[in-house]
């Protein structure tokens, strides 16, 4: 485990989902969300609650979704789930930060498992948004869902510091130069 990655998740903050139960894939008006963070909070069957990220973002990208199987235990070790739901993970971009022109990316669908994940590398440059979708109720009739969501994606730096950086460099060759 990495201790020191797990804490600056956890405190990065919470965040809510910018259209919570909104539409998949649609923009949204409303708060973003940093590129570091997490939620605990609810989704309605059928909908998505979708986290729109305030910034640009490129390279890795970590997502990670959780919620519960409600199990009943029997007598000895046997248990049985009483209720089981089915949500994806989804992830689109854009070209702008208003997410006029939404393209879809990438997806973790389980119809098996209550853990979604996406790690993925080489990204490009964007602004991002992800949504937590209610898609089924294979065992039992549950209308929401409880789930927890973190996220890590990785910024893009300023042009401006990128500028900094190169001349920095250069100062520095210049004057090794000028030393030896």
């Amino acid at each position: 485990m990495n201790a020191a990655r797990a804490y600056d998740q956890l405190a990065a903050g919470e965040y809510h989902p910018t259209e919570a139960g909104g539409g998949g894939g649609g923009g949204g008006t409303g708060n973003t969300v940093p590129l570091l963070g997490w939620d605990k909070f609810s989704v309605n069957f059928g909908l998505t609650n979708i986290y729109q990220v305030g910034h640009v973002a490129s390279g890795e990208f970590r997502l990670t979704l959780d919620w519960y199987r409600n199990v009943a235990t029997g007598a000895g070790l046997s248990y049985s789930v009483t209720s089981f739901n089915d949500l994806d993970l989804l992830l689109w971009r854009s070209p702008d930060a208003a997410f006029t022109n939404l393209t879809f990316v990438a997806a973790s669908r389980s119809t098996v498992d209550n853990v979604e994940h996406l790690f993925l590398t080489n990204m490009p440059t964007g602004y991002y948004q992800f949504g937590v979708h209610f898609i089924s109720r294979p065992i039992g009739a549950d209308g929401s869902e409880i789930y927890s969501i973190a996220w890590s994606l990785q910024s893009v730096p300023e042009p401006s510091l990128f500028g900094l950086c190169v001349l920095g460099a250069g100062v520095l060759v210049w004057f090794h130069r000028r030393r030896v």
